[in-house]
């Protein structure tokens, strides 16, 4: 076993190789993705993103109904997108996987620029990529927002750091840019001229030293975007004042952050719901999933003693240039989790772990110095970490694929357009198609749309209850009213066991 160890430790060696695996644990990790529908809000955006003008495609830019306002990633992404290939669920979803890996790519690049340290940089992506708190993100398309706004939050870190450190005015003009980019595409953009003073902190180490005069240069227009942008978004399209998507800053805020942070390290979303209302853990759910349970406990002991135990000895007996290192990322490490962390936890009652996905960059980073920096032997141990990593990370989602609400209507879709194009191939225009009432299933559809999807026709209705109660007088006094219903243009699907 330390031999096999040994031989893939190579991995440090050879960029080629490093690419590779990290393709390769993405599929492996997440390739179940490809196979779902779409369900819920997919339905929405690819109706809101039908164009047949010039002007419908300006239209896009309009504040619409959503309580969001990311045009780029969303509608237009949408409408470019079935316009190449059709509306194919397969195809945004390889899509998203590759949007994934790009992200992985930018962050492999963007911390070799900071620490000139590339296998640093490749671990940190990989242990980022490789996440479980990716799992809505990536089953679930509409996500595909996050995904685009993290690549521009990375671009534009990128082009930030370059101007940093080489003061070229084409790197400024690029960061202004793809910051632009960014506020069409993700509200998460907002944070990044914090994210980019974190990396002025820590150049700032490490001739050529960047000027605080360069810095106030480049934080500058990125700060007056976000005014503009936060007058619109708060007076021109307001945010919600209830429910989950109201801001507040209280105790839920830090229960949220307890959340992100576990998250981060692989837990299941799903044991968040075994541990209201108070900290114990639900008997149940621990006599259900012994397996899992007992592993996550075990996994906790291991990274707390792995991670913090041990780098903390090893801490002890390092040189003080190493010391120095650490140190120094470690504060951009927390500086870049405090901003990107924010956003998620002044909405602490929409809490889902892939909203922790931009701070995931700062606990990576920190994880991959540690090992890096540390550890005698450090190829041999990244490599063994890794293993553990990846292993717990599948089990996790194996889990939560299992019982996951977005999987569960996904698949609930998959059988009503199964059903429906058995029982109906083609239905007249003004239809009414009925359905047995079930909540999950009318959101799963997005009421209509679902159904207009399926059929290509917009005036079709999806009515969800006993037909009875819009059954027609004319047929009530029908022994069996189907004929009668069809020609009223009410088509009863029948319901399957």
């Amino acid at each position: 076993m330390t031999n096999a160890l040994t031989v893939l430790s190579k991995w440090t060696k050879h960029p080629g190789l490093k690419l590779g695996i990290l393709i390769s644990a993405i599929l492996f990790l997440y390739g179940p993705a490809l196979k779902y529908s779409f369900f819920q809000d997919d339905f929405y955006t690819l109706a809101k993103s039908q164009a047949a003008s010039l002007k419908d495609l300006f239209g896009f830019f309009l504040p619409g109904g959503e309580i969001y306002y990311r045009p780029l990633s969303m509608r237009f992404y949408f409408w470019l997108v079935t316009n190449i290939s059709g509306p194919k669920a397969i195809v945004f979803h390889a899509l998203s996987l590759s949007i994934h890996l790009l992200n992985a790519i930018l962050i492999w690049r963007l911390l070799k620029t900071l620490t000139s340290n590339s296998s640093l940089g490749w671990l940190s992506s990989f242990i980022y990529a490789t996440s479980s708190v990716h799992f809505l993100s990536l089953f679930w398309i509409a996500e595909v927002g996050l995904l685009l706004g993290i690549t521009t939050y990375l671009v534009t870190l990128q082009h930030a750091t370059e101007y940093l450190i080489k003061g070229a005015r084409r790197s400024l003009i690029k960061t202004i840019f793809w910051f632009g980019v960014g506020l069409l595409t993700h509200e998460f953009i907002v944070t990044a001229p914090v994210a980019i003073v974190a990396v002025y902190l820590l150049k700032r180490q490490k001739a050529p030293k960047p000027s605080s005069r360069a810095l106030i240069k480049l934080i500058s227009p990125l700060i007056s975007l976000v005014a503009l942008y936060l007058i619109a978004r708060f007076f021109l399209m307001p945010l919600p004042a209830s429910g989950s998507y109201a801001i507040n800053l209280n105790q839920a805020s830090l229960k949220a952050l307890f959340w992100y942070s576990l998250w981060s390290f692989n837990l299941a979303e799903g044991l968040k719901d075994q541990l209201e209302p108070g900290p114990r853990l639900n008997l149940t759910f621990w006599h259900t999933f012994p397996f899992l349970t007992l592993t996550t406990v075990l996994f906790l002991i291991a990274i707390t003693v792995f991670l913090i135990g041990m780098s903390l000895a090893f801490y002890l007996r390092a040189t003080t240039a190493t010391k120095t290192r650490i140190k120094t990322l470690g504060l951009f490490s927390l500086v870049w989790f405090v901003a990107t962390i924010s956003l998620p936890l002044a909405t602490p009652y929409h809490l889902y772990p892939l909203y922790g996905s931009l701070s995931l960059v700062a606990i990576s980073t920190t994880i991959a110095a540690s090992l890096w920096w540390l550890y005698p032997h450090r190829s041999l141990v990244a490599t063994a970490f890794l293993f553990l990593w990846v292993a717990f990370s599948k089990q996790t989602l194996v889990f939560t694929e299992m019982r996951h609400w977005a999987v569960q209507e996904a698949k609930r879709v998959e059988q009503t357009f199964t059903a429906s194009k058995q029982e109906f191939p083609t239905l007249p225009k003004g239809s009414t198609l009925v359905l047995h009432a079930d909540y999950q299933i009318q959101e799963a559809l997005y009421g209509d749309l679902g159904l207009q999807f399926l059929y290509r026709d917009p005036t079709l209705k999806t009515y969800f209850g006993p037909a009875t109660t819009i059954m027609p007088d004319a047929c009530k006094m029908e022994v069996i009213p189907t004929a009668c219903l069809q020609q009223h243009l009410i088509f009863v699907l029948p319901q399957r066991k």
